[in-house]
């Protein structure tokens, strides 16, 4: 199916796909995407099934499902990915699409990709769940518990979290308690282009920690930690880019 689109920068610019989080939208790059755009990308940023404005689904979804989404929009856009660009879940889905079609893109960038080892779906699933039912009934409070949470987050940060809303709770918390997350060590040591791995940090709700967190450091083909949390291009936006947009430029990680 064909996914909800943003776009910014110049159409005839070397491409970068973003993919968003579980529960997040598009939206959550408002501040990423132009940036990406200013240093010469052209950036389309999507909205998975089930979340923000993508398309409404009535079973929960699997990684070859959002691969071949992603397929099917990009290819539908006419544009052939430099980049992919994935958070959490979009990592996930990247990793997916390119270990099935592995020429697809000439870079990757994962942030804070969730391994099996150190995420428990059922959890996660509650919180899907939780998160959505309040985001829904009262989304004032909702915003204002995200904002206390997160002392640190920009206006446009909240303002994108208000997507939750729009989350397809049941479905959506069904897939991640159906087991969607992959080996993350064999993911990444099968990888045959360029990737980043940005990870935040464990005290401050990486979901990536103890022993997996030392086998993905290990395997990734180049990666760096930074003082944030799972979302780190929210938590930590000016370093986050700093470090992204260096390695994509020259093959530094910025450490």
């Amino acid at each position: 199916m064909l996914l909800a689109t943003r776009t910014w920068g110049d159409p005839g610019a070397p491409v970068v796909v973003l993919v968003h989080g579980v529960v997040a939208s598009g939206a959550t790059w408002w501040r990423i995407g132009p940036a990406l755009a200013a240093r010469g990308h052209h950036v389309l940023a999507v909205d998975l099934p089930g979340h923000g404005a993508g398309p409404r689904i009535d079973r929960p979804f699997t990684l070859a499902d959002l691969a071949d989404d992603l397929w099917a929009t990009v290819d539908a856009a006419g544009v052939v990915p430099a980049v992919l660009w994935g958070h959490s879940l979009g990592a996930l889905a990247v990793l997916e699409a390119v270990r099935r079609r592995p020429a697809w893109a000439g870079r990757l960038v994962l942030e804070d990709p969730p391994g099996p080892a150190s995420s428990d779906g059922a959890a996660v699933a509650a919180d899907v769940r939780a998160g959505v039912a309040l985001a829904r009934a009262d989304l004032a409070a909702f915003l204002d518990a995200e904002r206390r949470a997160n002392p640190g987050w920009a206006r446009g940060d909240l303002e994108a979290r208000a997507d939750v809303a729009r989350c397809q709770a049941e479905e959506v918390a069904a897939a991640v308690e159906a087991g969607i997350i992959p080996d993350l060590v064999e993911a990444l040591r099968a990888l045959r282009v360029p990737a980043l791995v940005v990870l935040g940090a464990p005290e401050r709700g990486s979901m990536v920690t103890g022993a997996e967190r030392a086998a993905v450091l290990d395997a990734a083909p180049a990666a760096i930690a930074l003082d944030a949390g799972h979302a780190v291009h929210r938590d930590a936006p000016e370093r986050y880019l700093e470090v992204t947009t260096a390695w994509l430029e020259d093959g530094r990680t910025g450490a």
